[in-house]
């Protein structure tokens, strides 16, 4: 798993690579995962967000934590909202869960942003999606790809098809999120 991870910018070439030479994909997308913070505990949120970025990076594509790229300080969602709406950021998957506070923050924050909602995906718990019912909940329905899941989805693994479903339909134009024209 990733107890020993390498420097991101290593692991961001070798899963390009890797992916590249197996998976023979024309395009490699550039993904943020943002999410609960990473850890090796199996079942956490965590654990769940290490194995999107793995599967993605197994795919060819160029997963990233955007919390690798900024400083934990005041002004750190203004930093996110910076790198995430830069048109080399092609795709955003969002995994809401119990133990992801800061997407709590994020998502609302995110929402001002139309170069982010536009290419963002959305993954939260079914018990947490109830428009109308709460503040998260309405910031959520404003971003076009909402992918409720029970916990036996996300105990199924069910939640990396999701994300292989829904880069797929991203890059064959089946998707209502939006490739940024310079891609």
């Amino acid at each position: 798993m990733s107890g020993n991870k390498a420097p991101f910018a290593q692991t961001t070439l070798e899963n390009a690579r890797r992916g590249a030479a197996t998976t023979g994909i024309e395009r490699s997308l550039s993904v943020a995962v943002l999410g609960p913070a990473v850890d090796d505990s199996p079942g956490s949120g965590g654990w769940k967000r290490q194995q999107i970025y793995d599967a993605l990076g197994e795919l060819g594509h160029r997963p990233f934590f955007p919390e690798e790229r900024v400083e934990r300080d005041s002004l750190w969602v203004d930093r996110e909202i910076q790198i995430l709406s830069a048109p080399d950021v092609n795709l955003v998957i969002v995994l809401q869960t119990a133990d992801s506070i800061g997407v709590m923050g994020e998502l609302p924050a995110f929402v001002r942003e139309a170069s982010i909602v536009s290419k963002t995906a959305v993954l939260t718990p079914v018990q947490h999606y109830k428009p109308t019912e709460s503040f998260l909940a309405n910031a959520v329905s404003y971003y076009r790809v909402r992918v409720p899941y029970a916990q036996q989805h996300f105990d199924e693994c069910r939640l990396l098809n999701d994300c292989r479903e829904i880069v797929s339909d991203f890059l064959s134009g089946n998707s209502p999120l939006v490739l940024a024209p310079e891609f």
